[in-house]
C-alpha cells in the first residue's frame, strides 16, 4: 500500500484498519465491522454502509479479498456501478464442506466471479481447483499476479528482524518465553480453528514429544481462538512444551528463532506465512493441498504430507529435527525461492499493472 498511494489515492476498509494509520498517513483507513461468520442483520448493514461509502467516494477500481468481505464487495460494487470490479480468492470456504453448506457457499464463490469484472487467486494450483468447480475467467484459469501471493515478502522488513539493532528484542522474547540454547522450535501461526490446522499440529507435536522424549522441543503455538480448542486434550504429558499465544505484530521475530514452521492446514489460498519463514532461511510443513503446493516446493523448500495424515507430518516433523544438513539446505532453496519469486516491490509494480490496464480499457 505504501508503494502503491504514491500513485493511486487509496481508501482501506475493514475491521480495526485505522491502527495501521500512523505506518500510511498518505492512505484513508475506515473502520468496518464485517464479521467473519455468517450473520444475516452484520451482513445486511455492512452492505449498505458499503453502498453509501460507494457512493461517497466514487471509486474507479474496488479491489477486495477474504469471502465474506469479496461477496459484499462484489454486491456493493456492482449495484453502485463500480466501473472496474475486482476480487482476489485467497482458499475457499467450502473446500472442506459436504452437502448443502459446500453447495452454498461454492455458489457464493461463482456469484463473486460473476459479479466482478475480474477475479484473481494468489497461487496457481488454486486457480486449477478453481477451474474444476467451473470458476473461471472466460473459460480459462483465473489469473495469478507474478508467482502468487497477496503481497509478497517486503525484504526490508526481514533485514530489520535480523539486523543486529534487533538482538536486544530477540533476546528478550526469548528470555520472556525461556527458550533455551539447546531448544528445538516448531511454529505455527494462523488462526486456531481445525481447517487451518490447529487440532492436528497439536496432535503431530505430542507424537513427536512421545516418541523422543530425551530432546528438548518446544511448539509457539500463536494465532487467535477463533474455535475453542483445549489444548489439554490433545498433549497430556507435554503440554509444557507448548507456548500459547495470541494474535502478535512481530511475527518476523518469532520466526527468527524458530528451526521449522509447520502449517498442516486443510485450506490455504497461498499460505504467506510459509514465504515469510522461508525469507528467514526456515524450510516449512504442510500438507499437500492447493495454496501449499505454491509456497512449499516439496522435497525441495519443505516437506508436504498427505491431508489429514498427522503420522506422516508428525514424521517429518522429526525428519527435519534429526537431519541438520537437510533442514538447512532446504532453508536455503527457501529463502532462494522467496527473493527470486515473492519481492514486495515487485508485486506492488504487478498490481499497478494490472490496475492501468484495467482503467486504460
Amino acid at each position: 500500500m505504501r508503494y502503491l498511494d504514491e500513485k493511486y489515492k487509496i481508501y482501506i476498509i475493514g475491521n480495526g484498519v485505522e491502527i495501521f494509520k500512523k505506518k500510511c498517513p498518505k492512505i484513508n483507513f475506515i473502520n468496518m465491522k464485517i464479521k467473519r461468520r455468517p450473520s444475516l442483520f452484520m451482513d445486511f448493514l455492512a452492505l449498505v454502509k458499503l453502498i453509501y461509502l460507494f457512493i461517497e467516494i466514487k471509486p474507479d477500481i474496488v479491489h477486495s479479498i477474504m469471502p465474506k468481505s469479496g461477496f459484499l464487495a462484489s454486491i456493493a460494487g456492482f449495484i453502485t456501478r463500480v466501473p472496474i470490479r475486482i476480487h482476489t480468492f485467497t482458499g475457499q470456504v467450502w473446500a472442506t464442506q459436504t452437502g448443502l453448506t459446500k453447495k452454498l457457499y461454492l455458489k457464493l464463490d461463482r456469484l463473486i466471479n460473476n459479479l466482478n469484472t475480474i477475479c484473481l487467486t494468489d497461487s496457481y494450483s488454486q486457480s486449477t481447483f478453481l477451474k474444476e468447480h467451473k470458476i473461471t475467467y472466460k473459460g480459462e484459469n483465473l489469473p495469478v499476479l507474478n508467482k502468487g501471493s497477496i503481497c509478497g515478502v517486503d525484504f526490508d522488513e526481514v533485514s530489520k528482524s535480523l539486523s543486529s539493532e534487533n538482538n536486544n528484542e530477540i533476546q528478550s522474547l526469548k528470555n520472556k518465553y525461556n527458550i533455551k540454547k539447546d531448544d528445538f522450535i516448531y511454529t505455527y501461526i494462523a488462526r486456531k480453528t481445525k481447517d487451518k490446522g490447529a487440532i492436528d499440529i497439536l496432535k503431530a507435536f505430542e507424537k513427536v514429544c512421545i516418541d523422543n522424549q530425551d530432546i528438548n522441543l518446544k511448539l509457539f503455538f500463536i494465532g487467535p481462538y477463533e474455535e475453542e480448542i483445549k489444548i489439554s486434550d490433545f498433549l497430556k504429558t507435554n503440554i509444557n512444551k507448548v507456548i500459547d499465544i495470541g494474535s502478535v505484530d512481530n511475527h518476523l521475530q518469532f520466526i527468527s528463532i524458530t528451526n521449522v514452521l509447520c502449517l498442516p492446514s486443510y485450506r490455504e489460498g497461498f499460505g504467506s506465512i510459509i514465504i515469510d519463514a522461508a525469507a528467514m532461511k526456515v524450510p516449512s510443513l504442510g500438507y499437500d493441498i492447493p495454496g501449499l503446493q505454491d509456497s512449499i516446493h516439496n522435497n525441495k523448500t519443505g516437506l508436504l504430507s498427505k491431508r489429514g495424515d498427522i503420522d506422516s507430518f508428525s514424521e517429518n516433523m522429526y525428519r527435519l529435527y534429526a537431519d541438520n544438513e537437510l533442514r538447512n539446505e532446504m532453508g536455503l532453496n527457501a529463502y532462494d525461492n522467496a527473493i527470486k519469486n515473492f519481492s514486495a516491490k515487485v508485486m506492488s509494480e504487478y498490481y499497478c499493472e494490472l490496475y492501468d490496464s484495467l482503467m486504460s480499457s
